[in-house]
């Protein structure tokens, strides 16, 4: 029984850290991100892009961002719009692929000038090399297209996974505690 105690205290000391660190980051993520909403997370450090729903991480896509670290805007903007066939010619063609969901930003609330969107140079997906949006391939743009809506909250920022670690990391001491919780409520011991 101590031992079981012990260990009691210490997942829940260690989830104490794990929540201190992610209210510490929680300047990160909009004050939707709790709940059934959606939203998006950019790193351009590592050139992956987060789509979190309901507090839980859903998807993650490489992505490419600006040549130059100031390109890609960084801060907390939201869907200003989706536009199907932003190019208006074949999407194989054009530079913004199939899909745009443009980024309301202090420069331009409206999205047009900063944005999400296809492209037709694979190539330069997980690097640093557009000069400004956020680049997918046409498979991850339009599935992101369908599971974000015109407000979904969207954070830029450099070096931002530990924000996905932390909720990986949180979801699993949940499922521990919750199969603690069941074991002993039913008599049973964890070994």
């Amino acid at each position: 029984m101590l031992i079981q105690t012990r260990s009691l205290g210490v997942v829940l000391g260690a989830l104490t850290v794990a929540l201190a660190v992610a209210l510490a980051l929680s300047w990160l993520l909009p004050p939707q991100a709790s709940g059934l909403h959606s939203h998006v997370i950019v790193d351009k450090a590592r050139n992956r892009l987060y789509l979190f729903s309901g507090g839980h991480l859903l998807r993650s896509y490489p992505v490419a961002t600006g040549l130059e670290i100031s390109l890609t805007p960084e801060g907390r903007f939201h869907i200003a719009n989706k536009v199907p066939n932003p190019g208006g010619g074949p999407p194989a063609e054009s530079l913004f692929g199939s899909r745009w969901l443009g980024l309301s930003t202090p420069i331009d609330p409206t999205g047009t000038k900063h944005g999400i969107h296809g492209t037709n140079e694979l190539g330069s997906i997980g690097l640093h090399a557009s000069a400004g949006c956020i680049r997918m391939s046409q498979p991850d743009v339009e599935d992101l297209y369908e599971r974000v809506s015109m407000g979904t909250p969207v954070v830029v920022a450099r070096g931002v996974p530990l924000v996905w670690w932390v909720h990986r990391w949180l979801d699993r001491v949940r499922a521990s505690l919750q199969t603690r919780l069941d074991l002993t409520r039913s008599g049973q011991t964890m070994q």
